[in-house]
């Protein structure tokens, strides 16, 4: 899959695509899907194929913030901007081109509001983002140093979604005493990992329980130590929903999986408690709950080591299994 962000090449002055200047930081390049404000210079840049990431998409009065957990490819790139735009200049050049997109806004602050308010030298929220609490465990090196908040900060994290994947793009803009204006983009395309997963439909469904008797679904979302059913499942519960109404004669077990960090009774408990989300919304959508069963094994049955990111990533998810 491809989003190719036209907006970046009508919105800004500039009438000719932005390549990579002499001056950017060894091996980096603009990301594929978004170009850089003209005049900007890449001061670091990192990539990873698979990565999970915190994005803020709130924070409260006594300085909590509430994390949008990502998972996919990863690319960070740090800018300079041009010494004559403000961050606000900047911002708005990219959010009206990706709300142009379709993008979806998921948090978004401006200023000392991004900080409740709070004077110059109290303000904490981009060093608890890319210091302390988010970012950092995904940087190399100083990628992230010296990037703390100021008065014209400005801050922007949404989502677009095309063929059943999900891109995140952050973006946060401060003026700096040292390089007149920086700002950070964030990337994180959401992808199926290296483990043989293939997009979910109910042909796929029927194909793969003939063939092993259940099938693992990884398109379902919840928030993290909750069992609400996320808008952006709909694809693959839709796929299930579809192929139960096309195949009559099958029922299900609906089984909850996670991976092994934290409490196991917690744990086992939120895997049945998914699981029965998922069969109150298949019996919502005029499936028999006589076809359905939940069942929650917490982290009982992994399919991958849970000793890495990688392979708790794997283990979170949901499987159905034919039921005789």
């Amino acid at each position: 899959m491809k989003i190719y962000l036209s907006f970046l090449l009508i919105i800004l002055r500039s009438l000719s695509c932005f390549s990579q200047v002499d001056t950017d930081f060894k091996g980096s390049s603009d990301h594929t899907l978004i170009s850089r404000y003209p005049g900007s210079t890449i001061m670091s840049y990192f990539s990873r194929d698979y990565d999970e990431v915190k994005f803020p998409i709130s924070y409260s009065k006594n300085e909590v913030i509430n994390w949008k957990v990502t998972a996919g490819k990863h690319t960070s790139i740090h800018y300079t901007g041009p010494k004559d735009r403000s961050p606000l200049e900047i911002m708005r050049n990219f959010k009206n081109a990706l709300e142009n997109e379709g993008a979806e806004i998921l948090f978004a602050c401006s200023g000392r509001e991004c900080d409740n308010g709070k004077a110059s030298y109290d303000m904490k929220f981009f060093n608890k983002v890319f210091a302390t609490e988010g970012m950092r465990s995904s940087s190399e090196g100083n990628h992230y140093g010296g990037f703390a908040g100021s008065d014209q900060q400005q801050y922007l994290f949404c989502k677009l979604g095309q063929n059943n994947k999900v891109i995140y793009v952050s973006i946060a803009v401060i003026d700096s005493y040292w390089a007149g204006v920086e700002y950070l983009v964030e990337i994180v395309e959401s992808k199926e990992m290296d483990s043989g997963l293939v997009s979910v439909n109910a042909e796929s469904l029927r194909n793969k329980i003939e063939k092993d008797g259940k099938m693992a679904l990884y398109g379902i979302y919840f928030d993290s130590g909750k069992s609400t059913i996320k808008p952006e499942s709909t694809v693959e519960l839709n796929a299930v929903i579809d192929y139960l109404r096309a195949n009559s004669e099958v029922n299900l077990y609906i089984v909850g999986h996670t991976d092994d960090t934290g409490d196991y009774l917690r744990n086992q408990l939120l895997s049945e408690q998914r699981a029965q989300a998922i069969v109150n919304h298949l019996k919502e959508n005029k499936i028999s709950a006589d076809r359905l069963k939940a069942i929650g094994v917490g982290p009982a049955c992994p399919v991958a080591s849970n000793l890495n990111e990688e392979g708790r990533s794997k283990n979170r998810r949901v499987e159905i299994v034919r039921k005789l």
